[in-house]
């Protein structure tokens, strides 16, 4: 088990604590995402959404789990004032180093509105402690909950056209489009070469 790991469990019982867990997952070309709020050992807030379609990557769920959660635990917290702790666990650590990051990348629409989410909490609340954790899944109820729930919802999204965000696009998509066109293309003319001579 990693130190993360070890200490999330007993923490989850402490009254000024909340544990959030959050997930993202791709499945038969689509995907979906899920986050579950736990507070003295019982979920008080849930949520799995079948997020996009092919255009989509499990990174971007990811992100918009991060981001998504964010919002619903400030709403939380708001009418929970004594809650003074707040654990953020996800298994992306891509997204939690970039969640926080001025700079640009694929999903910055939901490190903005993340930001933002704890901006207004740092605002809203006196002295207040938050930390963000990737401990996998190994050893955490939490985060196997919720990685069942994200794979739940992104079968779901697959057994739809487009999924539910039908107009989300990663912003890497294009580029990873090109890129394999390019690759294509080159191996059938490196092919029509090897024909030719």
């Amino acid at each position: 088990m990693s130190r993360s790991t070890t200490f999330s469990i007993p923490l989850s019982r402490k009254p000024n604590m909340l544990l959030v867990f959050t997930d993202g997952s791709k499945k038969d070309g689509a995907t979906g995402y899920a986050y579950q709020g736990i507070y003295l050992g019982r979920a008080v807030f849930s949520l799995a959404v079948p997020f996009g379609g092919s255009k989509s990557s499990s990174f971007d769920a990811e992100m918009f789990a991060l981001a998504h959660a964010s919002r619903t635990m400030l709403t939380w917290l708001l009418a929970h004032p004594h809650v003074s702790t707040v654990r953020m666990f996800s298994d992306a650590s891509s997204a939690l180093k970039v969640i926080l990051s001025g700079t640009p990348h694929p999903a910055q629409t939901a490190s903005i509105n993340f930001r933002t989410n704890f901006h207004a909490l740092f605002s809203s609340l006196p002295p207040f402690a938050s930390s963000l954790t990737g401990p996998g899944h190994k050893g955490t109820i939490g985060m196997k909950g919720v990685d069942k729930l994200a794979k739940q919802a992104a079968s779901s999204a697959a057994g739809t056209r487009h999924g539910t965000l039908v107009s989300y696009t990663s912003r890497a998509f294009p580029s990873t489009s090109l890129r394999r066109e390019l690759l294509l293309d080159g191996a059938n003319t490196a092919d029509g070469l090897c024909l030719a001579l």
